[in-house]
């Protein structure tokens, strides 16, 4: 019985470690991390549109058919109700839904690190107990502040209470967006700290600030100027999609233990000479052949083929004209 008992615990699973929970959570990424087009707060607009030609027709099928032209009529009328309703209700379950599962993919992505730095931190001699001691501070704080919204009971309340409803939905989504990026930007950077303690270059990017945006101000527009909650959406929508890019540029170097050490260059290439790191590129450097490895490498934003520059010892993404 015993020697049953310690079959079955040799094939337990071992719960995951701290970067397989760094390499899942970039898994999600593309599952969570939706960009969106601006484009989408158009879509009432469209919806109304389709609606006026389905009555138009309607109304011509009535007149025109006596026997059918009623039933065509209703079936018409339905059809252009429920494209409205649609078109009006599904930009906003986009929104509410990338919001709730990027602060979950986020959690895991936190939880990571912290035990993928602890780990670190037990096999070195390194002191990183404050920098673990302000992670785990701020892990505690997003799971508290960052809760689950469920993207259809929140777009229902959009749809059923017009005004109140999605100034709410408008309200939460604005003001997650801003705190959380406040929040994972002070985590990256911690991150950095502990990671160059341990030899490990990491290179937070740089972040551009989102713009806290006033909610008091904003209705107040939206109450003289209704037109404004179009602009009030595509505003959401932008902030969401350059904190996500942003912080992939983070997360690749996180996944897989990317890292690379001091003395090599981001992809282990042999530093020949001291680093030197630009914002800017003033001129253009010598470009050197590579090999078939280094073909391989494409820039996880844009997915454009990278140069590496044998000057600066790093890579070049022509698109999004950026070394990485």
């Amino acid at each position: 019985m015993a020697s049953g008992l310690n079959h079955l615990g040799m094939h337990r699973q071992k719960p995951p470690t701290g970067q397989a929970k760094i390499d899942e959570a970039k898994r999600r990424r593309h599952e969570a991390d939706k960009i969106l087009s601006p484009l989408w707060v158009l879509s009432p607009i469209l919806g109304g549109i389709i609606l006026f030609v389905t009555l138009f027709f309607s109304i011509f099928f009535v007149l025109e058919h006596e026997l059918f032209g009623g039933a065509a009529a209703v079936i018409m009328i339905i059809i252009g109700l429920v494209v409205y309703v649609f078109l009006i209700a599904y930009p906003w379950y986009l929104m509410i839904k990338r919001r709730t599962e990027h602060f979950k993919r986020d959690h895991l992505l936190m939880q990571g690190v912290i035990e993928y730095l602890a780990k670190k931190q037990s096999q070195s001699e390194t002191d990183l107990n404050q920098e673990l001691a302000t992670l785990r501070s701020i892990y505690s704080e997003a799971n508290f502040e960052e809760d689950e919204k469920s993207p259809i009971l929140y777009t229902v309340l959009a749809i059923v209470i017009p005004w109140i409803g999605i100034l709410y939905v408008l309200y939460f989504l604005m003001k997650d967006i801003y705190s959380h990026h406040q929040r994972i930007t002070a985590f990256m950077e911690n991150t950095r700290i502990a990671s160059n303690k341990l030899g490990e270059s990491i290179v937070v990017p740089s972040w551009k600030t989102l713009e806290e945006r006033n909610f008091v101000i904003y209705f107040l527009i939206s109450c003289f100027c209704t037109p404004f909650m179009y602009y009030w959406m595509y505003s959401i929508i932008k902030d969401y999609n350059e904190h996500f890019k942003n912080q992939w540029r983070f997360e690749d170097q996180m996944a897989s233990g990317s890292a690379p050490k001091y003395g090599q260059g981001r992809y282990g290439q042999p530093a020949n000479q001291r680093r030197v790191y630009h914002t800017e590129v003033l001129s253009r450097p010598r470009q050197i052949p590579m090999s078939d490895d280094q073909t391989k490498n494409r820039c996880s934003i844009c997915g454009n083929q990278m140069r590496y520059i044998e000057q600066y010892d790093r890579w070049y993404c022509d698109e999004c004209k950026e070394y990485k």
